[in-house]
This record gives C-alpha cells, sequence and structure tokens, in this order.
C-alpha cells in the first residue's frame, strides 16, 4: 500500500496522508471546500518552503469522481513526471477518506468529552463544534470546516423600557479569542448581521465567507441557551413606583427609601446620559451630606437673587416630578449664563461639563429624545441666538413641556408610537429673549443685566463653587435630597397640584398671565421641600432657614414681576394670534379671512365651521 500515514486537523479539517513508493515520499493534503468537495495539495520535502516550487494543487473537487480525479492526476504528472503508483493512491484514498475523518472525529469527541473547551452544540444539524480556535462545522463529507476564529455566548438579553411604551433590546455578549475573554454590548437589530465582530473583536477577527457566516449567530445562541438571562431595563431617569413604594432612577441605580425593598432591573443610560450618576449619600457621614447642602445654598450668592435663586429652585423642582415651564436665561455674552446653568445642572452627577449638555445645533428629535429620556432632571439648552431654526426648536420643546405633549410619529411597521413629551425641565441660555407671548408665557425668562453677571475673576466664589461641582459635592447634596423625599414622595405627588395652585392664588393679582402663578407655586412647592429637608438634616437652623425662605419669596417675585415686562414687549401679532387661537378653542367658531391692514390683523368671524371643524387663516 503506497499510503504510511494519515493525519488529520479538526481545527481546519484537513486531511494530510504521506505517500511512498519505490524510496519516493509525498504528501497529499485534503482540504474541504464545501459540503462535497476537496482541494488537493501534493508537494514532497517541506510543504511552505519558499524555494519548493514542486507544488500540484488542484481546484475544489469530488474525490470519489474518478474523472475529476484524473484531472488532479494530470497536474501531478505535469509536475512530477508520471507516477501510476499515484494515481492508485489517490482511488484509495477516495474509497476511505470520508471514513477516517468520521473516526478521527469521533475520536475527538470522546477524548475531549471532559474538556470545556471543546463542545458539541446540540441543535443544528450539521453538528457546530466550539474548539479553542473557533467554530466549526462538520460537514456532510464527515469535515469539519471553520466558522470563525472566536467562540462564545450571549450573556443577558436585555429589554430596554424609556418609559413611552416603547422597548428597545440589545445583547450582553462574551467572545473568546486567542485566549483573551471580552464582554461588550450589541443591539438586537445588528446582531445577525455581524458588523460589530471587527469593532469589539479587531482586526484578527474572522468570520468565514456568506455561505456558512450565518451559523456564527446561530452558534452563539445554541452556547446561550441554559444560561441566558432576559433582563428588564430602564431607559431614563426620575421616579418609578415599584410595589407601592417610590424610587428615583439614575445611571447608578435607583434611590430607594429607608426600609424600601431595592429596585428590580437596572437602568441603562448610554452616552452622556451615562453620567447622570448620584453619588452614594453614606449614613455614617452626616457632616459630608450638610456641607454638600450649604454648598449648594452658596449658589444663591452667585449673582443678584433675582437670577440665582428661580434658577436653583428650578434645579430642587426638577426632581419632585412632573413640571409645565421652562426657564430661560438671557443677556449679553460674558456675563456667566452658561455657568451659572452648569451649577445647576452639577447636582445631577458629577464631572458634567458642555460635553454633556445639548445645545441649540443639535437636531429637534436629538433634543427631544434627551428631554424625555431625562425625567425629574434638569435639560440645559445652551446658545439660543434667535434664528428662526432656533426659535422653532424652542417653541417646540417649551410648547410640548408646557402641554405635556409630544409628536407622534409612524414606526417602520406603519403603527403610530407614542409621544415622547419633554420629562426634563428645560433650561435655555442665549442673548435673545424668546419672541411671542404664547412661548414667552410657557417660561420664566430671567434676564442678567449687563454688570451683575458672575464674578469671574481670581479668588471669586465661583472657583470653589465650580470646584465643588467637579468632586460632585452639589450631586451628593440633591441625592441626599431625593433620598429624603423617596419615602414621602406618593404623599407629594398627591397634594403637589393642590399646594401650587394654592402659593399660585398669592400672586395672581400681580401677575400679566394667567401661566405665571403655577409657575410661583412650583417654585414655592421647591423651596419648602428644600428648606424642610436642609433643617431635618440638620444643614441650616430654623432662623437660618426662615430668612432664606423670605429671601427666595422676594427673588422669585421679582422675578415674576419682570416676567409681565416681557410678555407686555412680546410680538402683538404673536399675541393676537394666541388670542385667537383660544377664542376658536373655546367657541367652536372658525375665522374665514385675516387680511392684514395694520399690524393687528382684522378677522371676520364666521358660524360653525363646517363639517364641526375649527380652523383658523393666519398671515402677517
Amino acid at each position: 500500500m503506497p499510503i504510511t500515514n494519515h493525519a488529520y486537523d479538526p481545527m481546519s479539517g484537513e486531511s494530510v496522508y504521506t505517500l511512498a513508493e519505490a524510496g519516493e515520499e509525498f504528501n497529499l493534503a485534503i482540504e474541504p471546500e464545501g459540503k462535497t468537495r476537496n482541494r488537493l495539495t501534493l508537494w514532497q520535502g517541506e510543504r511552505y518552503d519558499e524555494n519548493n516550487y514542486l507544488v500540484a494543487q488542484s481546484d475544489p473537487l469530488r474525490l470519489s469522481y474518478e474523472r475529476e480525479r484524473e484531472e488532479f492526476y494530470g497536474i501531478v504528472a505535469n509536475v512530477f513526471g508520471e507516477k501510476p503508483w499515484i494515481r492508485e493512491a489517490l482511488a484509495l484514498i477516495a474509497r476511505v477518506h470520508r471514513k477516517r475523518v468520521e473516526e478521527e472525529l469521533e475520536k475527538l469527541k470522546k477524548e475531549t468529552a471532559a474538556d470545556p473547551d471543546y463542545k458539541a452544540l446540540p441543535g443544528h444539524d450539521p453538528t457546530i463544534y466550539r474548539t479553542p480556535e473557533g467554530y466549526r462545522l462538520e460537514e456532510a463529507a464527515g469535515n469539519l470546516i471553520p466558522l470563525s476564529n472566536f467562540t462564545r455566548r450571549i450573556v443577558e438579553d436585555v429589554v430596554v423600557d424609556d418609559g413611552s411604551g416603547e422597548f428597545d433590546r440589545f445583547f450582553s455578549v462574551e467572545a473568546r479569542m486567542g485566549g483573551r475573554l471580552t464582554r461588550f454590548e450589541v443591539p438586537s437589530q445588528g446582531f445577525e448581521g455581524l458588523s460589530w465582530v471587527p469593532k469589539h473583536l479587531g482586526a484578527l477577527a474572522v468570520v468565514e465567507g456568506p455561505r456558512v457566516r450565518h451559523l456564527v449567530p446561530k452558534a452563539f445562541r445554541l452556547e446561550s441557551l441554559k444560561s441566558l438571562k432576559e433582563v428588564h431595563a430602564y431607559g431614563h431617569t426620575g421616579w418609578l413606583e415599584f410595589g407601592g413604594s417610590w424610587a428615583y432612577l439614575h445611571a447608578g441605580g435607583a434611590i430607594v427609601g429607608l426600609g424600601a425593598p431595592p429596585v428590580s432591573g437596572r437602568v441603562v443610560l448610554s452616552g452622556k446620559l451615562a453620567h447622570r450618576r448620584f453619588p452614594v449619600v453614606s449614613p455614617g457621614d452626616p457632616e459630608a451630606l450638610k456641607g454638600a447642602v450649604r454648598a449648594s445654598f452658596r449658589l444663591w450668592d452667585l449673582v443678584a437673587d433675582e437670577g440665582s435663586i428661580p434658577l436653583m429652585l428650578s434645579t430642587y423642582r426638577a426632581v419632585l416630578g412632573e413640571v409645565d415651564y421652562s426657564l430661560h436665561l438671557a443677556g449679553p455674552t460674558g456675563l456667566g449664563k452658561t455657568t451659572l446653568a452648569h451649577l445647576a445642572v452639577s447636582h445631577f452627577g458629577e464631572r458634567l461639563g458642555d460635553k454633556d449638555q445639548a445645545n441649540f445645533e443639535s437636531t429637534a428629535n436629538s433634543i427631544e429624545r434627551e428631554a424625555f429620556q431625562l425625567k425629574d432632571q434638569l435639560l440645559l439648552l445652551d446658545d439660543y441666538l434667535g434664528t428662526p431654526e432656533h426659535r422653532k426648536i424652542l417653541a417646540f420643546i417649551a410648547r410640548n413641556a408646557a402641554n405635556n405633549s409630544g409628536r407622534g410619529r409612524l414606526a417602520s411597521d406603519g403603527t403610530l408610537r407614542g409621544d415622547k413629551p419633554p420629562r426634563a425641565l428645560v433650561v435655555t441660555t442665549g442673548e435673545d429673549l424668546p419672541v411671542g407671548e404664547s412661548l414667552t408665557a410657557r417660561m420664566l425668562v430671567i434676564r442678567v443685566p449687563e454688570g451683575q453677571g458672575l464674578d469671574l475673576s481670581e479668588g471669586a466664589p465661583i472657583n470653589d463653587a465650580q470646584a465643588a461641582a467637579h468632586e460632585g459635592i452639589h450631586a451628593l447634596a440633591m441625592a441626599g435630597f431625593v433620598t429624603w423625599l423617596a419615602p414621602r414622595y406618593g404623599e407629594i405627588q398627591a397634594t403637589i397640584e393642590q399646594r401650587r395652585t394654592q402659593f399660585g392664588h398669592e400672586v395672581r393679582d400681580r401677575v400679566q398671565h394667567n401661566r405665571t402663578p403655577a409657575i410661583y407655586g412650583d417654585l414655592m412647592v421647591a423651596l419648602e421641600e428644600w428648606l424642610g429637608f436642609a433643617t431635618e438634616i440638620g444643614a441650616v437652623d430654623d432662623s437660618r432657614a426662615t430668612f432664606q425662605r423670605e429671601r427666595a419669596k422676594m427673588a422669585v417675585m421679582a422675578a415674576i414681576q419682570r416676567q409681565g415686562e416681557y410678555l407686555g414687549s412680546a410680538d402683538p401679532v404673536e399675541r393676537y394670534r394666541d388670542f385667537l387661537r383660544e377664542a376658536i378653542a373655546s367657541s367652536g367658531t372658525y375665522i374665514s379671512a385675516l387680511p392684514v391692514r395694520s399690524r393687528v390683523p382684522e378677522c371676520t368671524w364666521g358660524g360653525p365651521s363646517p363639517r364641526g371643524r375649527s380652523y383658523t387663516r393666519l398671515s402677517r
């Protein structure tokens, strides 16, 4: 017999036969190429010797077909000369090759049965094997062909609830390649496409061609059948009720009241929202919390009370739940409006900076998404320039926040997705003021006058305030406040509307717009809760709390009275449009024409609108 040896490589599925006759020795490699074909290579000496040019290689062929073996023998004869015994060896190998490969695989199964790095994955025919070098597929010819040079499993199937009734999904994946274990996340919709392979595993990760590449995700799933966990996660911040108790979600988890059960599930916030993380409030270090609350009070002193205190009360108000107003800081450049707003936002995570905020160069969709995800927090929108596009974005955000509405949108399957109204308290900054009474009434506008901005000189209080923000001191104060609110948050929610209405009655006769008393009421509720917290933990005594209460009331009163000036100076055409909209909505009539003959348009009133509809045609 000319065949003297046989070696099988389970990683590549290649068999190498040694052929010897009359003092000559050759090696024949049979490498699987698909389900029924193999590539044959015949050589003498060293296979990969660069000086050895005597190598005969076939195209993929069917070894059991005599005609195709003869074509290969023709190549052999052309390279090495006539060797009839090699023809005989090829015929013999064709008869025994498949059986020998099957014997090798059976031996491999027995040898590796106790080896965790080798595993036959049930659930697919033909069988997929996990090996230390990657996944392999047992083809019909008895060969193991490569699928990938990495392996492992899906650890978690994470379902993310953003609070809108829609759900997103991603997989937490473990992959092993070359002895290195990596864990990463893959969006569910992109898992089958394998575009995540080079991103997470690098340039050396290999997935075989289109004929078998779909089996790699299949192999991951087969490996995950018994260990995969489905995890419910929350894709937003803010308050949620769990079994009768309330918890506040942030990027670090959930804050619950003393004695309340922990929250099942987790919080998943990606990108810059992942920095919205509260530090841990240590019950064993009450002085740290007291110092943090006092540091927050010191922010009241950075600019005139009329500017700083409404901003800080809005910060505290954000964590009390749903709001229907926004805040706008206006004034000439260089007065520190953005710096002041950053200090307010620093209550929601340490080291939050410019990259963690939004601005008016972002798209309306991305701003809307952030404002929805940042439930019960502040969202800063910086650098309002009063351009048509900026006005459009500001009007959209402020009106939707006030009306608790968002834009309906069609999903790819044709269904209408739920609205995603802003759930953050939005703070905007800019040199220009909002335009239009309707828009301005939905906001509290705080004007920082020339010469009354932040003192940015060396040694000024702003330097200590920014250091405290960077170290997470303000975030610690807010974490303590939220922890204090948690056991009584249900009661707060049940009474907050009544309380804000009662406070609003105090100023109703002194303001110009029906929305303004509600803003005053919101800020007063925030003031009472914050002072109650600060007093209870000993950060301020009763006399100091009384002083800060009176100071805050005067500052807020000054701010809302100044608000009347902005309302009075709003565009009269815009004011008239708002009047008409409200009249139409309440009367069920329509306007048949609005000729523009003066700055304030005239109108002709009609009766009930056709088919019961209300509409208006407005122009300037």
